[in-house]
Parts: C-alpha cells; structure tokens; sequence
C-alpha cells in the first residue's frame, strides 16, 4: 500500500514535471522578444539620433509601446513603424513569426557622458513585454577631431584663411563623407553654418557640376561631397570660436526585402580662428581688395543741368558697407542725394562685385570749375597694406545766363537758392525751374493760349494729367501745403522756413525729422523703405491739408 502511495505520488511528481516543461516551452514559442537599437550611436552632443525599438510577436495584433525610459534623450516624437511576416518549416512545422518595428527621433542632451535609454515597455499579442536597456556614448563637440577615425557617416569642416583681419572673408566649406560602397546617401537638407559671436554670414552658390570623390580616411575609402559653403566675416580681433556645421542627412537602409530612408543630424566639430586687428583708422567696412575709378560726365553742360560725378569700386569684399563720403566742392557747385548700387557677382565664392556711387552736381551760376582731387582708402588684405586712390581733379564748364537758370521769381519759393552743401530732401532731387516755355517775353501769349485750352474739357482733363504725374505723391502733398508753388530744387531747411508759416512748430519738428530719415533711407540706397517712408509721408501730409 506505501508502495502503491509512493508509486503514485512519483506519477503525480512526473506529470507535474512534464506539466512544467510544456508550459515553459509554451511561454517561449509563444512569447515575444523585443531588441533596441540607436543609430548613430555614439552621438554628438545636441544632435538628433534614432531609436529602434523592433518587436518579434507570434501574432498578428497591435503592438504599442508603454514606457520608452528614453532619460536625458528628449524623445522628438514618432519616426514612423513597419510590419513584416517571416516564416518557415521546422521539423515538418510551419513557424509564423511577425515583427513590428517601431522608431523615434532622439535628440542627445548637451553634456556628455555615459547615458541610458530603456528598458522599453511594449504590449504585444496582448500582453505586457519588457526589453533590454542600452548604453549611449553622448561626446561632447570638443572632444571630437576634425575627421573622426572609423565613423561610417561624418561632417568636416574647412576654413580659409585661418588667421583673417577683421572684416575679412574667411570661407567655411562643409563636407559630408560617408563610407563607400557601405553607406548609401539619399539627400541631405537643412545644412547650416557654424555659430560664433561678432561675426556675420552669407551663403555662397555651390559650384555648378561638383562631384563626389573617393578619399581614404584612416585606412578606409569614404566618398567626399561639399555639401554647403559660406563667406564669414569677423567684426572683432582675437580668438574666434565657430560651433560646428548641422546637417540632416537622409541615408538609405534595408530591413529584409524593404528599402527604407532614414534621417540622421549629424554635426561637425567646432573650429577656432584667430582673427588680426586692423591698421590704426581704418574700419571693418573698409577692408577689401578692390579696384577704383571715377568720372564726370559730362564735362560741359548748361546752367541748371546736372553732371554726375561717379565713382566705381570693384572687387571682393563687403561693398554693401564700404562707406562712401561727397569729395568737398567749390562755393559755385551744389550736390544732390547720393545714389548706391552693388552689382554683386553670382556664381563666385568671394562675396564682391562692382559698387556704383553716382553724385549729382550743378552749378549755380555760369562759369568754369574744378573739384580738386580727393581720394579713397582701403585696407587689402592680400598685401596687408592700406591702399590709397587719388581721384581727380575734374573740370566742368557751365554756360548759360543766370536769368535763364532761374526763371520767373515766382517759380521759387522762399530765399534764393543756398549755395551750401545741404542735401535736398530724398525723393525730389530733381532741380527743375520754370519749363522753357515759360520764360521769356512769350509768356502772356502762352498763357493766354492756354486759358483758351482750357475751354475744351478734354484738353484741359489731358492738361492736368500731364502735369500731375511729372510729381510724385509726395511732391503733391508738399507743394498743396505750399500753396500750390513749384517746391522742386529748395534744400530742406529752405522749404521747412517757407511751410512754418502754414504749419505749427510741432508739426515743423515731425516734418524735419521725417525728412532727415528719408534723407538717410535714399542715402543708404534702400529702395524699398524709401518709397514706404515716402508713402506715409505723403498720407500723413495729405490729411494736414
């Protein structure tokens, strides 16, 4: 009977055993098993990295994560999830294995250092699935060399020159290598320039037709491709330190029988320079190697016309700020508003061009002049030397009588004309007095003509057309608050003592203001904040009238 007892617990022993061993085996075919992977790892400091996190499930139901436990990554949001069938035959049985993949965008935290992702949580065949952790080397942007040894996808940064003076284009190149024949490159986008204080970029064109080459970097072959290129210039001597280059590249993976793109941020090393003061007295604007010329034209002309005095500067540098000043003229010459115009070049890789600064000049009376000669300075840097140009003299003749240039006296308003060197006001730099036609003893004949015109509606209609569109808005309003009286060629402080007697002393200070702006926006060559500066002049002196 104990034998028997015994015998049949030793049974129950057995069975509970096999029992055991059929629910284990269940528990692993039937389970999942979730795998973690980070690309690029390890990751720059700051940039963008992917987590994959790939679940192999028997069936065929959703799969979710939980708890990602990204840590000090900030997790960007979802990079997209894929699903695919394996199966196959084993020992006369079908196996059917499913497997979801599932990707997040990961941005690395700043500092440096040994970091954690995970363990990730993921409810698959629905049930709860726990997944391994993974270690990330996070390296710090300092730490990292100019060409990193055995990276199968980097960024390279090339400076010229190393040691510029101040305002001087140095040129960053960023190049993106990637192993050949290994790693296979889709497109790349949002490549940026590197960051640093006191200093200022412009984007210049990537050549027309550059290729790709083979480069051996530590043993192995990598495909070179410029990939963005930029003009820097510094505004501050000492040492300049230049974060480095970003760029997203889209790379190109398989998964099976799948070709997939993927995005990865990718950011070079940082770059220091060592950036040279300049000469005593010269300024940052002035540094360049350039070429100057000057002209009148035309030499002879009769009294009320203009002559414009030209001065052209050509050659790589900055031109938009090279500062340009009227030579001094004699008491017999008046000048006008200055006008700029930078042709840059297009498809070079130094920033430059042909900078035009026309300056309109007109005599006052009728005789002979000369403005004496002047010059222009600037700091080459090539040479590094100042470089000098002497302009000049130029002659110019004016002929006529003075009666002829100033018309009838009640085409002025005001004064006499000042023969000093105040500006006009910008945007009525035309010195026009009254038209030919009504000057001279012809005078009451035409305007007797006209008065009889005037009977006919048409005509008169086409008449004022006529005449109003030789004036701007801005001249319109003006010369309403005139009285109606020509107010084109009066200097500002000319036209701002003939309106103080129709405006209040406040509204005299907002109109002199105005204009001194308007003034400077014409001086600096801004078109577009001219005109708009001229438009609200002109609505607000409309709604005085």
């Amino acid at each position: 009977m104990a034998a028997a007892t015994t015998e049949s617990k030793g049974g129950e022993g057995m069975v509970r055993s096999l029992s055991l061993i059929v629910l284990l085996h269940s528990a692993v075919a039937e389970g999942a098993r979730v795998e973690l992977s980070l690309d690029p790892n390890p990751v720059q400091a700051g940039a963008r990295t992917t987590l994959e996190v790939k679940v192999h499930h028997e069936k065929g139901g959703p799969v979710t994560v939980e708890d990602l436990r990204s840590g000090t990554f900030t997790n960007l949001g979802s990079a997209g999830r894929f699903n695919s069938t394996r199966w196959s035959i084993t020992n006369g049985r079908r196996e059917v294995v499913q497997q979801t993949v599932l990707r997040y965008q990961l941005r690395a935290p700043d500092t440096p250092g040994k970091k954690r992702i995970g363990p990730v949580d993921v409810v698959a065949d629905g049930r709860r699935w726990r997944g391994p952790a993974i270690t990330v080397n996070v390296r710090s942007l300092e730490g990292l060399s100019e060409q990193p040894e055995g990276e199968p996808l980097f960024l390279h940064l090339e400076v010229s020159p190393r040691d510029p003076v101040v305002g001087q284009q140095f040129t960053v190149r960023t190049f993106l290598y990637h192993l050949y024949r290994q790693v296979e490159v889709h497109k790349y986008s949002e490549v940026t320039h590197p960051e640093g204080k006191d200093v200022w970029w412009e984007e210049l064109n990537l050549p027309k037709g550059g290729r790709a080459v083979i480069e051996e970097v530590a043993g192995q072959q990598y495909v070179r491709r410029l990939i963005g290129r930029w003009a820097g210039f510094a505004e501050a001597p000492g040492v300049l330190k230049l974060g480095g280059s970003k760029a997203v590249i889209e790379v190109i993976k398989e998964d099976g029988f799948f070709r997939r793109s993927e995005a990865v941020e990718l950011r070079s090393a940082p770059l220091t320079l060592q950036v040279n003061s300049l000469p005593q007295g010269m300024t940052r604007q002035q540094v360049g190697r350039y070429e100057v010329e000057a002209e009148l034209d035309p030499p002879a002309l009769k009294l009320g016309d203009a002559a414009q005095l030209t001065i052209r500067v050509t050659g790589a540098g900055d031109l938009a700020a090279f500062p340009m000043q009227a030579p001094p003229l004699p008491k017999a010459l008046r000048a006008f508003n200055a006008q700029r115009q930078v042709d840059r070049w297009r498809e070079s890789e130094l920033v430059g061009g042909t900078l035009t600064w026309t300056l309109p000049v007109q005599a006052t009376r009728s005789g002979a002049f000369q403005i004496d000669a002047f010059s222009v300075r600037w700091f080459d840097p090539e040479i590094g030397q100042i470089r000098e140009e002497t302009l000049g003299p130029f002659q110019l003749e004016a002929s006529g009588s003075d009666a002829e240039s100033q018309g009838d006296t009640r085409d002025r308003i005001g004064p006499a004309v000042s023969t000093s060197s105040v500006k006009p006001i910008g945007g009525l730099r035309e010195q026009v007095g009254a038209p030919v036609w009504a000057r001279g003893p012809l005078l009451p004949s035409i305007a007797t003509l006209l008065a009889i015109l005037s009977l006919l509606p048409r005509r008169s209609k086409i008449e004022t057309e006529e005449a109003n569109s030789a004036l701007t808005r801005l001249e319109r309003a003006l010369q309403r608050l005139a009285g109606g009286e020509p107010i084109r060629g009066l200097t500002r402080q000319e036209l701002l003592r003939h309106l103080s007697q129709r405006l209040s002393e406040s509204e005299i200070e907002r109109l002199d203001a105005a204009l001194a702006e308007l003034d400077r926006l014409t001086f600096g060559g801004q078109t577009v904040a001219q005109e708009e500066a001229e438009a609200l002049l002109a609505s607000w002196l409309e709604s005085l009238g």
